[in-house]
């Protein structure tokens, strides 16, 4: 897997501050590539996220790119993955694939999240438009712009 370009980085720590400033009750955002590791995370500084260990947080970012990855396997049959809820007893756990990665949250579990879902979701797909956005070429067919999509992915 290629590193993230500046840019594209960047855009990743901006997509984490925008989610995690949505609700007081977020208390870590993190977007995690395909292997399992962190490419960005913002938390608060609490002790809900604080008192887990580098490894325990990278086996739990592990198993749910694994989860993700497995259930996204049958989106041709069920229809395309949104995200998943855990729900624990002092915090809840959402998981969005992003591209080959995921991003996950955690919020307090007492959080109504329906709204907040759809706020989330809103962000993710500004993200996802802004970052084709640098790949409009200037050169216009029919006084249309082309678009290049860009090859690479999180």
């Amino acid at each position: 897997m290629t590193p993230l370009s500046l840019e594209q980085s960047l855009e990743v720590s901006k997509l984490c501050q925008v989610i995690i400033s949505l609700d007081p009750r977020i208390h870590v955002v993190s977007v995690v590539n395909k292997n399992g590791r962190i490419l960005n995370t913002k938390l608060r500084n609490d002790s809900t996220t604080t008192n887990l260990t580098p490894q325990e947080i990278e086996m739990l970012y592990m198993q749910r790119v694994l989860q993700t990855s497995m259930s996204k396997e049958l989106d041709a049959k069920l229809s395309e993955l949104n995200y998943t809820i855990s729900y624990r007893d002092f915090m809840s756990e959402i998981i969005f694939p992003l591209l080959n990665g995921i991003i996950f949250i955690g919020i307090d579990s007492d959080v109504p999240i329906q709204k907040l879902i759809k706020e989330i979701l809103d962000v993710i797909y500004d993200y996802k438009v802004n970052s084709y956005h640098n790949f409009i070429s200037p050169k216009t067919i029919d006084n249309q712009p082309t678009v290049l999509l860009p090859i690479h992915g999180i």
